[in-house]
């Protein structure tokens, strides 16, 4: 069986076309990891100052004070109090955010 030399052309076309394709993959994946690195860099020069300041306005009443970020506190209270680690009910604050006050434990 013999092959005309346009259909090796061919062939080599589609090896040179993949070859082409698994270059460019890899060349997006380096810049999506760059992208990624440098995102993530962008965030945590925004907030690095942030980590040895104070609490301010009600950060101590929802923070220091929430009996629910204890480590001794069963997880399920969470999702059964509020942001304050006050038991839901009508004279509650209403405010109900399980995963903010996760978050914080």
């Amino acid at each position: 069986m013999t092959f005309s030399n346009s259909h090796r052309r061919n062939l080599r076309d589609t090896e040179y076309s993949l070859c082409d394709e698994k270059e460019k993959l890899r060349a997006n994946d380096i810049s999506k990891l760059t992208a990624g690195v440098a995102v993530f860099g962008a965030a945590v020069l925004c907030f690095v100052n942030s980590y040895d300041g104070d609490f301010v306005f009600d950060d101590s009443e929802a923070i220091v004070n929430n009996n629910d970020l204890l480590p001794s506190t069963p997880l399920l209270s969470i999702f059964q109090h509020d942001f304050w680690g006050k038991k839901l009910g009508n004279h509650s604050h209403k405010s109900y955010r399980p995963l903010t006050v996760l978050t914080f434990r």
